[in-house]
């Protein structure tokens, strides 16, 4: 092989080898099995996480018009899930945030955000019927611009038959949505009802945000550099060869 050849080869090797290859994976995910109640705080969870930092522990805050103090439920039906003991129907929403700060290295490519939602009486008891509620989520840059928006309503039918302990599994559509490595950011997930009807509370389960991974690709400045590289390594061989 020839010196042009030989280079030639070598630059589409160091092109190959600083290529971006996506996989998907499993973002970040909690079943908030043996989850810690600490009033609206729940401590001790347990994460599965790539490409992001650790998400710790999550908080319920109240949304809306009615700044109502309240606590996680902590009952017997709601054991190792995530359900705001604060009424969406009559005392107003609430609302939990994910901090997501992506790893350097990684650019994520998101896809689908998944979690169970349930209701519960004002006991923390699972309802015996179903009633209104509705569910947002939202994702928020550092500077909290919206990057997407979307609810999903009347997730359970008002007024039907309810067996103890149903759920309703969510799924968010966020393929729109790429985060950059090393920036922070915010999915917010809020459970809102109606002042006028029937008082009702909500939780939430089984979260899991899922995406893609993709390796940022060197700067221009940073393939320059590798190329140089290769080149040198040519001439050295060549020196060599003679």
């Amino acid at each position: 092989m020839n010196n042009r050849n030989t280079l030639i080869a070598l630059v589409a090797a160091t092109l190959l080898s600083t290529s971006i290859t996506a996989h998907a994976t499993v973002i970040a995910s909690t079943d908030f099995d043996g989850r810690v109640v600490n009033g609206d705080t729940a401590q001790n969870l347990t994460w599965v996480t790539s490409g992001i930092a650790n998400l710790g522990d999550l908080t319920a805050y109240p949304v809306g018009s009615i700044p109502q103090v309240f606590t996680l439920f902590d009952t017997p039906d709601t054991q190792d899930k995530f359900a705001a003991d604060r009424n969406i129907n009559d005392e107003g929403d609430w609302a939990v945030d994910l901090d997501i700060s992506v790893l350097s290295g990684n650019d994520i490519s998101l896809s689908t955000i998944d979690f169970d939602s349930f209701i519960v009486n004002n006991n923390g008891a699972d309802q015996p019927v179903q009633r209104l509620l509705n569910v947002s989520l939202d994702i928020l840059d550092s500077g909290q611009t919206s990057l997407f928006s979307d609810s999903i309503l009347n997730v359970f039918n008002p007024g039907g038959a309810l067996v103890n302990g149903t759920t309703e599994s969510l799924s968010f559509d966020v393929s729109s949505v790429i985060l950059s490595a090393g920036l922070d950011y915010t999915f917010r997930i809020t459970s809102f009802g109606d002042l006028n009807v029937s008082g009702n509370n909500a939780g939430i389960d089984n979260l899991v945000v899922n995406g893609e991974l993709s390796p940022v690709q060197a700067s221009g400045p940073a393939m320059l550099g590798l190329l140089m590289l290769g080149g040198l390594s040519l001439v050295a061989r060549k020196k060599i060869m003679s």
